[in-house]
């Protein structure tokens, strides 16, 4: 990972943190870390699931999901 890709990864965290409406996490896909941030006001967990999470993992059946924020 990029020193700004981890710096953007780690803003993306504490503003998860601070705010209860925006989420942040990653998905684990075969050898890929895959970082997604969201609002809930905006995307509920049946849609993430449904049109994020579920494509990925048709994508690669390896696919390990890790530490999503609900």
């Amino acid at each position: 990972m990029l020193k700004t890709e981890q710096t953007d990864l780690e803003a993306l965290l504490r503003m998860s943190s601070q705010s209860s409406d925006f989420k942040a996490g990653k998905i684990s896909c075969s050898n890929r870390q895959l970082h997604i941030a969201y609002f809930t006001t905006l995307i509920d967990q049946k849609l993430l699931q449904e049109y994020v999470i579920q494509p990925i993992q048709k994508c690669a059946s390896t696919a390990i999901i890790e530490t999503l924020q609900y």
